[in-house]
C-alpha cells in the first residue's frame, strides 16, 4: 500500500507540473490523474485532512489513495497505511494467501476505486478491525478478548 500512494503523489504531482508520462498515463486511466490533481491544487494535504464536499458534486476523486490524504490527512493515511503492511506481514506469516490475495486485490483497485476505504465495500478492513478493535490476533494464532 505505502508503494500505491506514492506512485498516486508521485503521478499526480507530475501530472501538475506538465510531465508528459503522467499525461499518458492520465489518458490511460481515464482522467483520473487530472481529477487528482484538481483535489491536490485545491486542498493539498494536511495531517488531518479537509472537507472536499465542495468539489465532490462537481469533480469524481476516483484515487482511495488521494482522497486518504486529502480528505482524511497524512495521520490518518500512514495509520492506514501501516494497519495494512501489518496485517500483510501477519497473514504471510501463517501463510493465509487467500487473504494476501484478496487483500492486494484492494489496494491495487484503490489507485481507480476509493471502494477501499468503505466496510461495506471492502470485506478486507474487517481483517484489521479484528486485529485492532477486537484485539483477537487471529492471524498470528493467539487469542486475547478483553
Amino acid at each position: 500500500m505505502p508503494l500505491l500512494l506514492v506512485v498516486s503523489i508521485v503521478l499526480t504531482k507530475l501530472y501538475i507540473s506538465g510531465n508528459s508520462i503522467a499525461i499518458l498515463a492520465d489518458k490511460v486511466f481515464t482522467n483520473r490523474i487530472r481529477l487528482q490533481s484538481i483535489y491536490w491544487k485545491k486542498f493539498g494535504m494536511s495531517l488531518w485532512g479537509k472537507d472536499i464536499s465542495a468539489l465532490t458534486s462537481r469533480f469524481v476523486l476516483d484515487s482511495a489513495y488521494i482522497r486518504c490524504l486529502v480528505a482524511y490527512g497524512i495521520v490518518f493515511s500512514v495509520v492506514f497505511c501501516a494497519d495494512y503492511v501489518n496485517i500483510l506481514h501477519k497473514a504471510n506469516k501463517v501463510g493465509n494467501n487467500r487473504l494476501i490475495i484478496l487483500i492486494i486485490f484492494f489496494l491495487v483497485m484503490g489507485f481507480a476505486e476509493t471502494s477501499m476505504l468503505r466496510v461495506t465495500f471492502n470485506i478486507t478492513i474487517l481483517a484489521l478491525l479484528n486485529d485492532k478493535i477486537l484485539n483477537t490476533n487471529e492471524l498470528s494464532g493467539t487469542k486475547k478478548y478483553g
